[in-house]
């Protein structure tokens, strides 16, 4: 998986771009519902070291909303991470790159997204 096909994804699904609020790190990106501003996931480039792994190249990213008894399990699979500067019961840090399994990262934004909606959306969807 590639960070492109990361945020086309996320397009396609959602109908939201990235948005890059950080001047000083512009290769982070951000996505929010539209309508009440909430993250839903924060792509960026870290030094792999803040994750405890070996290397100098950045390391790509995707920080995601999700269940905490999920996020327990999958902070124990290769690529799964506690959040990097979020709440590390309710969000993970997951590398992007080829060994990405694109299905379950897709089932996960789906879950940060659905997490992630204020209580007004949610009663809209009811109705």
């Amino acid at each position: 998986m590639t960070r492109f096909e990361l945020d086309k994804q996320i397009h396609d699904t959602y109908g939201v771009s990235a948005e890059r609020l950080f001047a000083k790190n512009p290769a982070t990106a951000i996505y929010r519902h539209p309508s009440g501003r909430k993250w839903f996931a924060v792509v960026m480039e870290l030094d792999p070291r803040v994750l405890g792994l070996n290397g100098n190249e950045p390391v790509t990213v995707v920080n995601l909303k999700v269940d905490p008894i999920l996020g327990d399990i999958l902070r124990g699979k290769k690529g799964f991470h506690p959040a990097y500067h979020m709440n590390k019961e309710k969000w993970i840090t997951v590398e992007i790159n080829s060994k990405t399994d694109s299905d379950e990262l897709y089932g996960l934004i789906a879950m940060s997204h659905r997490l992630t909606k204020t209580k007004k959306d949610l009663e809209t969807e009811k109705e």
